[in-house]
């Protein structure tokens, strides 16, 4: 995911970007209309047991999925007005895969050896203790 406290990374400065796109009156953030596309075509695809615990062919497939949506998009959006996807192809992906089978933007957190709790007080609300302290994060 590549989401960490205190790091300037890309999923930060992306979220900051899609925001304010949205905030300045985008009608939808191009992320989330990408992700419904994708989560639309692996419900066709998959059945719902093999996004549940997916194995190396479905990870394989959805990634192959998750591709050409992205590609595709990002072609439109050059061609056309949309507003661009921001980020780089390999985050975005990583991204829409944790959507799709885990927790989405907790991921980062459950994997952050430094992170000892997590605790959600609403959709705009995460707070993390980590090193002693609570710490309130952008998720």
């Amino acid at each position: 995911m590549g989401r960490r406290l205190g790091d300037d990374t890309v999923s930060t400065v992306a979220d900051t970007v899609r925001k304010r796109q949205l905030a300045e009156g985008q009608a939808e953030d191009p992320y989330q209309k990408v992700l419904a596309r994708v989560r639309q075509r692996a419900g066709e695809v998959f059945v719902p047991a093999e996004l549940q615990e997916p194995g190396g062919e479905v990870r394989a497939r959805l990634a192959q999925l998750i591709e050409e949506e992205l590609t595709g998009y990002r072609e439109l959006a050059r061609a056309s007005s949309l507003t661009p996807l921001v980020g780089e192809m390999e985050e975005l992906r990583a991204r829409m895969e944790s959507d799709i089978l885990g927790l989405g933007p907790l991921e980062g957190l459950l994997a952050d050896p430094a992170v000892e709790d997590i605790v959600i007080n609403g959709p705009q609300e995460v707070n993390v203790f980590k090193e002693g302290k609570w710490h309130h994060t952008s998720i």
